[in-house]
């Protein structure tokens, strides 16, 4: 294996993990006492996550964009560092229906007082634009909002200092619990895609009492990885390699090139996913590079501590959901969906379902999609995120997607030419 080929699969390991991102506006809500600084990369993303979003404006619906104040994460190892000149804030999209009855920083997003609260968390890279082919179907059944996790997209981006696996997670799932405390939201349908998954997987095992339902798209880090970054060096000079640029995230990297540069390796990749947005121009490319270049690298460090060069995935939540799930009736039901070329491997959770065998655990596959199944199958999706909240759907399937029961029915629907030479990754 050459220098190239090392840096190769090591990106590959890192990719794919993602989304992207938006912005909309600030409205001006007395809840609301001061607003992020508007910085001149700041500005930028908030009109590529305007454009990315206008979709669904033109669709008809409703959308406001709110600057939800939080509470720095709740770990001492964090306090320090998680302090700016105006707070911390996440940037929060909501589709606005017709009646409200919430309190808190989201009383001036009105909110239906016979729809469940949904909330969507992107993945790595991602942000609340990459949600806009799904805004209007899933708002026929919730009250919808989204969110730019801590130190991503338009949400604060504080330095993260952690050193642990245990403070990243906490990093995500504590800045979660703040922001629904500002919103005044009681529970929520909790829906996480990639990374967000895991985020919100956490999520629930610490605050199940506010999870309504968790619905978890291609997630990662249920399970584990089976490929560790070191294990991919065949020598001495492709270890010191693979050690010495762990650091350098891809949004660090992208940070040093030119803008041009960022928006010309973008463009030629992952065309397909770019092309499945309703648009025609450069918005999606222009979002995704705004996204990584839209401030200070913050929560891909502290997603990089959950990854280990010598172990890969140090913090599997899998087996303790598994566990709830199994063990407290009281626990959300868990929905899980992969796309049928997903680079994540499914099989790990379609065994658990054979294994508990209740309806409190299900596992859809989405057909023609890969990783991005928010977006290759948008309405497959919706269809799964809705389950339970439609009254005229099956519950087993739609045109987009199929629950699998067992082994034999999940390699039915998934083929040879998967993501990632036809062998998902086992992350999840």
């Amino acid at each position: 294996m050459t220098e190239r080929s090392t840096l190769d699969s090591l990106r590959s390991f890192l990719s794919g993990v993602g989304g992207l991102f938006p912005s909309v506006s600030h409205p001006s809500s007395p809840d609301v006492a001061t607003t992020p600084v508007l910085t001149e990369r700041g500005r930028k993303l908030m009109e590529a996550e305007r454009r990315m979003l206008r979709a669904a404006e033109d669709a008809g619906l409703s959308l406001q964009s709110t600057m939800v104040p939080i509470s720095p994460p709740n770990d001492a190892e964090l306090e320090d560092s998680c302090k700016s000149n105006n707070g911390l804030f996440i940037n929060t999209l909501s589709v606005k229906p017709t009646a409200g009855n919430e309190t808190g920083a989201g009383a001036n997003v009105q909110t239906s007082i016979d729809k469940p609260n949904l909330v969507l968390v992107h993945g790595w890279g991602g942000g609340i634009g990459i949600f806009v082919n799904v805004l209007r179907p899933l708002s026929t059944y919730f009250s919808v909002h989204a969110i730019d996790l801590l130190g991503w997209g338009r949400s604060s981006r504080p330095k993260f200092t952690g050193k642990t696996p245990e403070a990243a997670q906490s990093w995500f799932v504590d800045s979660l619990e703040s922001w629904r405390e500002s919103m005044g939201l009681e529970k929520m349908v909790l829906c996480g895609h990639s990374m967000g998954g895991y985020v919100c997987a956490s999520y629930a095992l610490k605050y199940p009492q506010r999870v309504e339902r968790l619905v978890l798209l291609s997630p990662i880090g249920l399970q584990g990885t089976s490929v560790a970054p070191l294990s991919l060096a065949r020598s001495y000079w492709q270890s010191f390699m693979i050690s010495t640029v762990w650091n350098l995230t891809p949004q660090r990297i992208a940070s040093f090139l030119p803008e041009e540069r960022v928006l010309r390796m973008l463009g030629s990749a992952r065309r397909g996913v770019w092309s499945r947005f309703p648009y025609d121009d450069d918005t999606p490319i222009e979002y995704i590079a705004r996204l990584a270049l839209g401030g200070p690298v913050s929560g891909e460090v502290a997603f990089t501590r959950l990854l280990s060069l010598t172990d890969g995935w140090t913090l599997p939540v899998g087996p303790s959901l598994v566990d709830a799930v199994r063990s407290n009736p009281s626990f959300p039901p868990v929905t899980l969906a992969y796309g049928v070329r997903d680079w994540i491997d499914p099989t790990w959770a379609v065994r658990q379902q054979q294994i508990l065998s209740i309806d409190r655990w299900k596992v859809f596959m989405l057909r023609n999609a890969g990783h991005h199944g928010y977006v290759e199958a948008s309405d497959g999706f919706a269809f799964v995120t809705s389950q339970g909240h439609s009254v005229t759907q099956e519950t087993t399937g739609s045109a987009e997607a199929v629950m699998v029961r067992n082994l034999e029915a999940l390699e039915r629907e998934r083929p040879l030419d998967r993501e990632g030479g036809g062998m998902p990754i086992s992350i999840a």
